[in-house]
């Protein structure tokens, strides 16, 4: 069973990871588009450094035990 959550764990982890990749991939094409997309991504960066945030915690909470 430790093992089995470990991985998942692991996943979350690699998850995490791969949305902050993604994010500046975005972040470095944000001055070429318009404004309303621009706008639109402010909010959602708000709500997946929030998602990672809480990510994290599980994560640390869990390898803590």
């Amino acid at each position: 069973m430790e093992k089995r959550v470990q991985q998942v764990f692991e996943n979350l982890n690699q998850e995490i990871e791969n949305l902050e990749m993604h994010a500046r991939r975005i972040e470095e094409l944000l001055p070429h588009l318009n404004s309303k997309a621009q706008e639109q991504w402010k909010t959602t960066a708000k709500a997946r450094r929030a998602y990672e945030e809480e990510l994290r915690k599980l994560l640390n909470a869990v390898l803590e035990k």
